[in-house]
């Protein structure tokens, strides 16, 4: 198995630039990252986009749920000038468009999916057909993500090569249970619950690498790391962690 990531930029360079967009991406490699996180969900037309919402108002222009739309119609909406007027050409980018970008930068991904109830077996499935398809063969294999525990098992049913990352907010006890059960690579953690080095012994312990999100203050991120954490994800890649 490859080697874990220290840092993921948490949908590209988000503190600098709009996130979930190639812009920030191409902001994350400026600033010396070298592996990103984002989300994917499907839209109308059956492709997967990179946007962390459900619906479109917080990040473009547009209005009403992602799911409403084709790939197409999606790409028409400014996805950057909610964050800053010089970014207004910045669009909702398809996953296909991403792994590309992916290819040519040399990042390495951890991709979030984000399924709507009820598609978890279908956005796993599509996920699964386009990295096949797409996925750059000469950067290390993704990781995927995804608080959806359903998405999580369709896709370890599908007996995937890709490392399977499980997230949680606060760790339940069946925790390692679930992670196991799922035979995950990673468990990623909200930090604000991580109180003591204790818990990321115990994650280690049990064969789990450990991420902990989202880590903006280096001084944080410095304790993280004397606490044994493996990775973790940050809005500001290039700060001194």
């Amino acid at each position: 198995m490859q080697d874990f990531p220290a840092v993921f930029a948490h949908r590209g360079a988000s503190a600098y630039a709009p996130e979930n967009t190639l812009v920030s991406f191409e902001e994350a490699k400026k600033r010396g990252a070298s592996w990103i996180e984002y989300d994917i969900q499907l839209c109308r037309s059956g492709d997967l986009v990179v946007i962390h919402d459900e619906t479109l108002d917080r990040t473009t222009t547009g209005k009403g749920a992602v799911a409403e739309f084709a790939a197409e119609e999606l790409a028409r909406w400014d996805a950057g000038s909610w964050f800053d007027p010089r970014f207004a050409h910045a669009r909702i980018p398809t996953l296909k468009e991403t792994l590309q970008l992916m290819e040519r930068l040399q990042l390495g991904a951890n991709i979030e999916a984000k399924p709507l109830p009820g598609q978890e077996k279908q956005t796993a499935h599509c996920l699964y057909e386009l990295l096949k398809q797409a996925c750059p063969s000469n950067i290390p294999l993704p990781v995927i993500s995804s608080f959806s525990l359903e998405f999580l098992r369709c896709w370890a049913e599908l007996k995937t090569p890709y490392p399977l990352g499980v997230l949680f907010d606060k760790l339940p006890e069946d925790a390692v249970d679930i992670a196991k059960g799922l035979s995950a690579w990673s468990i990623h953690l909200n930090q604000e619950h991580i109180a003591h080095a204790q818990l990321i012994e115990h994650l280690r312990r049990k064969g789990f690498l450990v991420a902990a999100y989202t880590v903006n203050d280096p001084q944080r991120g410095k304790e993280l790391w004397s606490w044994g954490v493996n990775g973790i994800f940050t809005d500001c890649p290039g700060a001194p962690f």
